[in-house]
């Protein structure tokens, strides 16, 4: 099973500005816009490498939504946009 945690060596700086958030990366100097759920999925894997199943778990009680098939859709999706940024990388499962 894979899960994916953030690389390693990221120069990451937080902003929290109420119903947004941006994340500087400044080894790329790039700066994102994220919602809720994004800045708590990208918090959480820096906090752990997480599966799917963790990281919707984690969202469901974080965000106080549902794990349902348009979630884990975003999730998925959330997942390879960060991949493609290089913000996160796939990993073998710690739980498994």
């Amino acid at each position: 099973m894979t899960a994916w945690r953030l690389r390693p060596r990221l120069d990451l700086r937080w902003e929290d500005w109420g119903d947004r958030w941006s994340l500087y990366q400044g080894a790329a100097g790039e700066t994102h816009l994220l919602d809720p759920i994004g800045a708590a999925l990208l918090q959480g894997l820096q906090a752990a490498p997480s599966s799917l199943e963790t990281i919707l778990a984690r969202l469901a009680a974080e965000c106080a939504v549902a794990v349902d098939a348009p979630l884990r859709a975003r999730v998925v999706a959330l997942l390879r946009r960060f991949d493609e940024l290089g913000l996160i990388e796939p990993v073998a499962d710690p739980a498994a």
